[in-house]
């Protein structure tokens, strides 16, 4: 299966969303998690409207640049990073 994970944050949260998963599944997968924009480390762009399209761009240009072409990997997303994930992947 998969050998890459990327996990993507919830509504108003960041990626210590995931503080306590990532240990366990980095034991197996190489594992990221990102910030959507506006939210943790990320940049806060002003007069860049946050929209869903917006943060599934953000995760296919994270995943194009940091993802292996041919390389099989799952995207987990939580509450709005779930839309975000299904976004990106449609």
């Amino acid at each position: 299966g998969p050998k890459v994970v990327v996990f993507v944050h919830g509504f108003g949260a960041d990626v210590n969303n995931w503080r306590a998963v990532l240990p366990h599944v980095s034991r197996t997968h190489t594992v990221y998690a990102i910030d959507l924009l506006g939210y943790g480390s990320s940049e806060k762009p002003k007069g860049l409207p946050m929209s869903i399209d917006q943060w599934a761009q953000q995760l296919t240009d994270f995943c194009h640049e940091f993802i292996a072409p041919g390389t099989e990997f799952v995207v987990i997303g939580n509450s709005i990073g779930s839309l975000v994930s299904i976004t990106a992947a449609a």
